[in-house]
């Protein structure tokens, strides 16, 4: 019996050595090397090529995901510029994650002992001061906030420095020393998917909705919805609830987030258009939803309690540079 994969490898194997011309010049020699034994090992075996170059991805894909999810449109709206669509776009999928993260990371904060057990937590709330080989100090990245966004980062900061992260911390919690093989990375990832069940699924699905040319290539098919508009944005994430929580959306509960930024078109649709007051109170309302409490910070974990509306600080463009 003939194997209908060696077909089908065969023949874009051949596809492959037909096109091979047309791209040869483009390439450095290096490259040229590099691309052979990547599509050898693409068409000899497919199944666990592709699982390996799924975790670089996924690796990437956070990343991209991260910086434009956390990208500072106040910011650039102070400076008299309206938002690209693709940015309302990403500042609705940001709102909606924060709006609904008791849906999307469960009721009780991930950034408590409850969920993370005592030795991540503390080190994540209360990192301590360590210094290096050169005897220079070195500051891990203290975590302040129990939002998505936060959760998000976290998964992408410590998988890019997890070699700076305590030795006796990456072994006891994620049972490696280091990343440095894929078996190792899936189960790093494989930790926050069994904490925090359809979470990345659903960051990675509603990505699509912004349609940014930064997450493209993460997509097989692009994205054909548009959520400017209010009837098609609430219809997309009725689905995604549905299918990554079970759970059923409620129409005037989300309406109500949007209030401030529907604008009735000629056709008597809703656009959605992101205004700067709408994303300052919606900042205003999630840093008093999310923000750790102190005491939470250096005493004990309490309940939330009801807190001031917070002063806005000044943004500033500058990377965060710790571990």
């Amino acid at each position: 019996m003939i194997n209908p994969l060696s077909q089908w490898t065969q023949f874009w194997y051949e596809k492959a050595l037909a096109y091979f011309p047309q791209i040869q010049n483009r390439m450095t020699s290096i490259q040229s090397s590099i691309f052979w034994n990547l599509l050898q090992r693409i068409f000899y075996n497919p199944v666990i090529t592709a699982f390996e170059l799924s975790i670089r991805e996924l690796n990437a894909f956070l990343a991209a995901a991260v910086e434009k999810l956390t990208f500072d449109s106040l910011t650039e709206m102070s400076k008299g510029e309206q938002l690209s669509p693709e940015a309302q776009r990403f500042q609705i999928i940001k709102t909606i994650l924060q709006e609904y993260s008791d849906i999307i990371i469960g009721k009780d904060l991930w950034l408590s002992k409850s969920v993370l057990g005592n030795d991540l937590y503390s080190h994540l709330v209360n990192p301590e001061k360590v210094k290096d080989m050169k005897n220079r100090q070195k500051q891990f990245k203290q975590y302040k906030k129990s939002g998505p966004l936060d959760l998000l980062a976290l998964i992408r900061n410590f998988r890019t420095h997890y070699d700076q992260q305590p030795l006796e911390l990456r072994q006891k919690v994620f049972n490696h020393k280091n990343l440095d093989h894929v078996a190792a990375v899936q189960d790093y990832y494989s930790y926050f998917d069994q904490k925090f069940p359809g979470f990345l699924l659903f960051v990675y699905d509603a990505a699509s909705f912004a349609k940014s040319s930064a997450l493209g290539e993460f997509y097989y098919n692009p994205c054909t919805v548009d959520i400017l508009d209010f009837d098609t944005c609430y219809a997309s994430f009725a689905q995604l609830f549905q299918r990554h929580f079970n759970h059923l959306l409620d129409y005037e509960r989300f309406k109500k987030l949007f209030e401030q930024t529907l604008k009735q078109t000629k056709f008597l649709s809703h656009e959605i258009v992101v205004n700067q007051s709408w994303i300052e109170d919606m900042e205003d309302k999630f840093e008093i939803k999310e923000k750790l409490p102190k005491t939470g910070r250096k005493m004990s974990e309490s309940s939330m309690k009801e807190r001031a509306s917070p002063m806005r600080k000044q943004r500033k463009n500058s990377r965060n540079s710790t571990y």
